[in-house]
């Protein structure tokens, strides 16, 4: 079976997956632009029970119903998870140390995108999530 795996930036917190993101998503809600410091952020679904983390990710709670997860050395943003799909986390895949053979699928939350964000790419749009 496939494996993807990747690390923060000073490679303190390591994750591999067994197979392949499920679904990924350009996520342009204002959260996910502050913790990246970018206009978006780019996430991967996978099942929880399917990632292996070494290392011991720092936990930031940014809202009521979502848990963030980051290098406390270094910073890099690592994963996303939401109180309500205990069974999913959300892998940053710009930390992936090789192509996760996976593409964004949507645009999300675009209502809070930056404006001088023009999205071209020809992907799905929604306002908030994508459907389920």
């Amino acid at each position: 079976m496939a494996r993807t795996n990747g690390s923060c930036l000073c490679g303190e917190i390591r994750w591999e997956v067994e197979g392949r993101p499920r679904f990924a998503a350009n996520c342009h809600c204002t959260m996910c632009r502050k913790q990246h410091g970018a206009a978006f952020a780019t996430y991967g679904a996978v099942a929880r029970t399917k990632l292996r983390i070494t290392g011991e990710p720092k936990r930031f709670r940014s809202s009521p119903d979502a848990v963030r997860s980051f290098c406390g050395t270094c910073g890099s943003s690592l994963f996303f998870e939401y109180d309500a799909d205990p069974k999913t986390t959300w892998i940053s895949l710009g930390t992936a140390d090789c192509d996760p053979n996976c593409r964004p699928e949507a645009n999300v939350y675009v209502a809070s995108k930056a404006p001088w964000v023009e999205l071209t790419d020809g992907l799905p749009q929604y306002a908030e999530h994508a459907p389920r």
